[in-house]
């Protein structure tokens, strides 16, 4: 600062020359640099001194050893020809096989691993292995089997749980040591990299911890067969059955499922978008988001996010509903019980059963429903009581409004 006496000089920001107070004290930066870089205690005066000063200490050795300037350990022509064997051995891209997947490492990229590496006969090349591994897991992502979550089955109407399956993908930290020797000793072969191990991300024992014993609430809906929106209906619960919500935690089927394409299984049918019924791939979903919605209201789970139909579709309880789209609205359910809760969808030909799976700690009840109008629609309240088994009670409310007809506004 200008307070501590220094002025404005030439500096360098951003790779560009600027002008900035102190500008200039580089010069004394990389001065004591070369000073510290160049001096140094020379071994054999400090043995030396060590073994004189031995010969008078009682129990405390005590030396004093200048500090001189030693030349440096490699030269410059011993840095050039470095420069040479790694110019030579990445001028070509590296094969390289994780586990059955090929792959070629760019010249580019093996350049940008290289490091210097003293050693007592020399400089010789050697690779960033924590760089190398991090790219490398991008060049082979598929590489190696992945690990396999524990979770719960419903076999027979009882929970079973499935267990870990630790795996394996690309690559463990030896791939550094491993490609610099195969960079000083190129070969025509793709080089193997070993792999790493990769645990699996829920283990048997937290599943086991979680309590997912018997069903604490479930909710069945009904729909004409045949329709292609059943398809939908059933690619939905086959994508979401088995999730299981931590405690504490929210589940958003946006979230999981993600945008409904036909890619991923799902196929035309009917929506309702801005009041209007449209054809939309996807279409019927809010089925499953309706069962799901009532699943976790008699179950006694916290809803943060949903949204009614804009038209009360006969099917489904009135002001106690939900729709989906993408990428609003959307349903999130949070568990709020101390227990995992397990999402299993069931269904047949004509109708959809979500069943929540969990220890009992709470249960919901409607116990009221009051309608208002709002200008043309109405506007729906469903009270909710809830029931703690340590006695306690809670009471809060889920909302719908409804257009009167197809089109007209609110």
């Amino acid at each position: 600062t200008v307070e501590k006496g220094f002025v404005e000089g030439h500096a360098i920001e951003e790779g560009k020359f600027v002008e900035s107070v102190g500008g200039g004290i580089s010069q004394f930066a990389t001065t004591l640099f070369n000073a510290a870089f160049f001096a140094g205690l020379d071994a054999t005066a400090v043995a030396a001194a060590v073994v004189s000063a031995a010969r008078h200490a009682t129990t405390v050795i005590n030396t004093d050893v200048e500090a001189v300037r030693l030349p440096p350990r490699f030269s410059r022509s011993d840095a050039a020809a470095l420069l040479a064997s790694a110019r030579s051995a990445t001028a070509r891209p590296l094969a390289v096989d994780a586990a059955g997947t090929a792959a070629e490492v760019p010249t580019r990229t093996l350049r940008h691993w290289l490091r210097a590496e003293a050693t007592p006969s020399g400089l010789r090349l050697a690779v960033d292995t924590e760089t190398a591994v991090h790219d490398l897991r991008r060049l082979v992502p598929g590489a190696g089997e992945q690990p396999v979550d524990a979770g719960v089955e419903i076999v027979d109407d009882a929970a079973v749980i499935t267990p870990a399956v630790d795996g394996t993908s690309c690559c463990a930290a030896a791939a550094g040591p491993t490609i610099a020797a195969a960079l000083r000793h190129r070969g025509a072969l793709p080089i193997d990299l070993p792999l790493r191990h990769q645990p699996a991300n829920r283990t048997t024992d937290e599943v086991q911890a979680l309590g997912i014993t018997e069903v604490i609430g479930s909710f069945t809906t009904r729909h004409p067969a045949h329709q292609a929106r059943v398809t939908n209906i059933h690619r939905i619960a086959d994508l979401v059955r088995g999730v299981i919500i931590e405690p504490g935690e929210t589940f958003s089927v946006n979230g999981f499922v993600g945008k409904r394409t036909v890619e991923k299984g799902f196929v035309g049918g009917h929506a309702i978008e801005e009041g209007k019924f449209v054809e939309s791939v996807g279409g019927g979903i809010s089925q499953f988001a309706t069962t799901l919605f009532n699943a976790a209201f008699f179950a006694g789970l916290d809803i943060p996010e949903y949204q009614s139909h804009s038209i009360w579709i006969h099917r489904y309880p009135r002001g106690r509903e939900a729709t989906l789209s993408w990428p609003k609205p959307d349903l999130v359910v949070r568990n709020s019980t101390p227990h995992g809760v397990l999402i299993w969808p069931t269904y047949t030909g004509s109708s959809l059963t979500v069943s929540l799976w969990s220890t009992p700690f709470v249960t919901g009840e409607q116990t009221g429903q009051t309608e208002t109008k709002v200008g043309n629609c109405t506007r729906v309240r469903t009270e909710r009581t809830r029931h703690y088994l340590d006695g306690r009670t809670k009471v809060d409310a889920v909302f719908a409004t409804y257009r009167p007809a197809e089109g007209v506004n609110c």
